[in-house]
């Protein structure tokens, strides 16, 4: 359910209105110092786990928003890709694959260097078919299609942030 948080209108007016806070799961990491990981070939859990997240399915849809720093610092073509894990596993299996649209794959393609880049990207998957009242655990993974390619949140870095919120 949003939250709600009710504010006083402008002194000229008698209205008051009211901000709705519309993620049912919002998650920052954001740690001192900063933490670093490097990208390899295959799917790992970010962060280890520091974005781990579970909730209760309160509709059939919604959507899933990873917002991270990704630092490439060598060569261009390399790609970062992402997916979500619904286990502690990195097991080539994707449990989220009837729930992204059909059976399609929640691994995607988020981000191709051309250069030696440094984005503040966002991955988005749009979840269907939920189970209202199941419990989903979510777990980021990512990968790189070669070396030098490093994801960074905290301090001097932005923070990572895992958030959710859910569509009619």
């Amino acid at each position: 359910m949003p939250i709600t948080i009710g504010f006083e209108g402008s002194k000229n007016s008698s209205s008051s209105s009211s901000i709705v806070i519309p993620y049912f799961l919002h998650d920052v990491y954001d740690p001192t110092p900063n933490d670093e990981q490097t990208l390899t070939t295959s799917y790992e859990n970010i962060f280890s786990n520091n974005l781990h997240n579970q909730f209760d399915a309160e509709k059939t849809e919604c959507i899933i928003e990873l917002l991270v720093y990704n630092n490439q610092f060598a060569g261009s073509g390399r790609i970062t890709s992402a997916r979500l894990n619904g286990n502690n596993t990195t097991l080539d299996t994707d449990e989220f694959s009837i729930l992204h649209g059909g059976n399609t794959t929640t691994e995607k393609q988020f981000f191709r260097a051309d250069e030696s880049d440094k984005p503040y990207i966002t991955c988005v998957w749009h979840l269907k078919n939920l189970t209202i009242g199941t419990t989903y655990d979510l777990y980021p993974q990512m990968k790189s299609n070669s070396t030098s390619n490093h994801i960074i949140a905290g301090e001097d870095m932005p923070p990572c942030i895992l958030r959710g919120y859910y569509l009619s």
